[in-house]
């Protein structure tokens, strides 16, 4: 019974002892240009030289110097954005720590004592023992604290991209909104302009009975008048929602966001997407 109890623990130690793992290697070509058709071609598939998401900064993508303003804004004060570069800090603080492992420790106990007896003069004496030492990674622990902390930094440092990518998405599609809104309110009283004047042509009409203009008809449109105009109390509504939306990502108090017009907006003219991979790279 000894013995195998021996021999069960002597398996163990040379297990744990022996690398029965290797690291992971990403293969180095992968041919990745076929698996995705091209959303902007008919018939052909994703080439290297495609201008898409994936391979252009956002500066170049939005073009428009107030939305610019807006983003670097974001990007400078939204909470959640300064959380993770402060989780990535703590990831790089924790690699050098698995880093400094390797190095071997030193450490000083620095004493000194006074004694004196019957009277006669004091006696100092000091020691400064030092005491060194040096783990040897026999059986890989350093190894996978180390790796484990290269892993950690590594997925911080995606989260933190992640949290960038979906701010600088958040802002340019509540501008975006913004403008929209801008143009629908405008457009719905240019509108609402042209339904009074129409309201005041037809009152006019029946009022000197020109081409049998009935009562029914300045009644209707009064009625389409009334309906445009109570539609523009809800665009507003939608505009002063998106901007506190807006604020929210800016992180800052509620308030009006300048911002240009729709019709100055110029986006890259063909563009593909991206393929999830070119995404993620950046």
């Amino acid at each position: 019974m000894k013995k195998q109890i021996i021999g069960m623990l002597c398996a163990t130690a040379l297990l744990s002892s022996c690398h029965i793992y290797k690291s992971y290697d990403r293969p180095k070509d992968i041919e990745a240009s076929g698996l995705y058709r091209d959303t902007v071609s008919v018939v052909d598939t994703l080439v290297s030289d495609t201008v898409n998401f994936g391979n252009l900064p956002w500066r170049e993508v939005f073009t428009d110097p107030q939305l610019q303003a807006l983003i670097e804004q974001g990007l400078t004060h939204n909470t959640d954005l300064l959380t993770a570069a402060l989780k990535v800090k703590e990831a790089q603080a924790s690699l050098m720590s698995a880093r400094l492992a390797y190095a071997p420790s030193l450490g000083l106990s620095p004493q000194g004592t006074i004694s004196s007896f019957d009277k006669h003069a004091a006696t100092k004496t000091y020691s400064l023992p030092a005491t060194a030492s040096w783990e040897i990674d026999l059986f890989g622990k350093l190894l996978n604290a180390k790796r484990g902390a290269q892993v950690t930094l590594l997925q911080t440092k995606a989260y933190r991209q992640a949290v960038q990518t979906q701010i600088i998405s958040g802002i340019a599609n509540t501008y975006y909104t913004l403008l929209m809104l801008d143009r629908q309110l405008d457009i719905t009283e240019q509108t609402a302009d042209i339904m009074k004047r129409n309201v005041e042509t037809m009152q006019a009409m029946k009022d000197a009975a020109m081409f049998n203009t009935t009562s029914a008809g300045v009644e209707q449109s009064k009625a389409a008048y009334a309906q445009v105009l109570a539609s523009i109390p809800a665009i507003q509504k939608s505009i002063r929602e998106a901007e506190n939306a807006m604020s929210m990502l800016l992180a800052q108090a509620p308030q009006t966001i300048k911002r240009g017009v729709l019709e100055e907006q110029q986006l890259p003219e063909d563009f593909s997407v991206g393929v999830p991979l070119q995404l993620l790279s950046n």
